[in-house]
């Protein structure tokens, strides 16, 4: 295994897939923030359809009755 050094200190694991840029932590991270937010706006549009549930239609296709 050319390129790997094992040596005292060394033998865990690396983290995010052995991509040693800072900056793919910070964009994995904003990459959570925003599913995040998809999956919390989905929740909240979900709970106000159970909100809804049981209240009379406000429908207007029949104004007359």
């Amino acid at each position: 295994m050319k390129g790997h050094e094992f040596s005292v200190g060394n033998e865990g694991r690396e983290v995010f897939w052995n991509i040693p840029l800072p900056a793919f932590e910070i964009i994995l991270f904003a990459l959570t923030f925003v599913a995040l937010a998809i999956f919390a706006y989905g929740v909240y549009r979900r709970w106000l359809m159970w909100k809804a549930m049981g209240k009379p239609e406000m429908r207007l296709d029949n104004m007359k009755e």
